[in-house]
């Protein structure tokens, strides 16, 4: 929801964001496949609390419809959705309330069958519903052999329209001149196990980071003191030796 929100912004810059750190990296983890468009950030939800932030969460054991849940039949071609997000940066400066959009499931029988890694969905976005979260509908009624949503599910999150690109060619010439790009009105929607891969991913990250960092702790608390004097192991010549042994 966080890049949902601030790709609605013309003049965003991630470090105005403090997206990135002062070392130069960025806060975010992203997933493993670059082909794949989801990032992991970490939110201090005591510090929200106490800023009087109302916020809420999908939890992935009660809120999210995933792929082998969806083979049963549960998610179809033609069920409702709901996309949530900012479009346009439609953003109120006292209270940032979402937009709620409707559409249906375009295509998604090729995820299904794991011929592809994301899937359609027919509901117009546009600058500010990138990351935002696609919704199942819960109906009484379904298609023929098929069931029918029982309750509203996280099953994705917008990535991009699909573009319909159109190229107008030179009588003259028979050259491309002009390409036109339009909102297809279809939507690609990264799954569900696309967002957990890259929770758990960041959750590793982070623990590595705690560990590394309380063993660098533990290091300096052991190191002597900067102002502590070691003397030097100076080695005593011949004579000295002898009278150390002699008494």
């Amino acid at each position: 929801m966080c890049e949902g929100l601030i790709s609605g912004c013309a003049a965003f810059n991630a470090s105005d964001a403090k997206l990135i750190a002062t070392n130069g990296k960025s806060l975010w983890i992203g997933h493993p496949n670059d082909k794949t468009d989801v990032a992991a950030i970490f939110l201090n939800a005591d510090f929200l609390t106490q800023e009087g932030r109302k916020f809420a969460v999908f939890q992935s054991d009660q809120h999210v419809c995933l792929k082998e849940t969806m083979k049963t039949g549960v998610l179809n071609e033609g069920d409702r959705v709901f996309v949530l997000g900012f479009p346009m940066g439609l953003v109120a400066s006292e209270r940032q309330y979402v937009i709620c959009r409707s559409g249906i499931i375009a295509r998604i029988r090729d995820y299904l069958e794991d011929k592809a890694t994301d899937f359609l969905v027919d509901a117009p976005v546009f600058p500010g519903n990138s990351g935002g979260p696609v919704v199942s509908c819960p109906a009484a009624l379904s298609i023929v052999g098929t069931k029918p949503p029982e309750k509203a599910d996280l099953i994705g999150i917008a990535k991009s329209y699909v573009p319909y690109i159109d190229v107008a060619i030179s009588s003259q010439t028979r050259r491309p001149r002009v390409t036109f790009e339009e909102n297809s009105g279809l939507t690609a929607v990264e799954p569900v196990e696309a967002i957990l891969e890259t929770v758990v991913l960041a959750e590793k990250r982070l623990k590595g980071r705690r560990a590394q960092a309380k063993f660098q702790a533990k290091r300096k608390a052991q190191a002597p003191s900067q102002t502590e004097v070691v003397e030097p192991i100076v080695p005593l010549d011949s004579s000295q030796a002898r009278l150390i042994r002699s008494r």
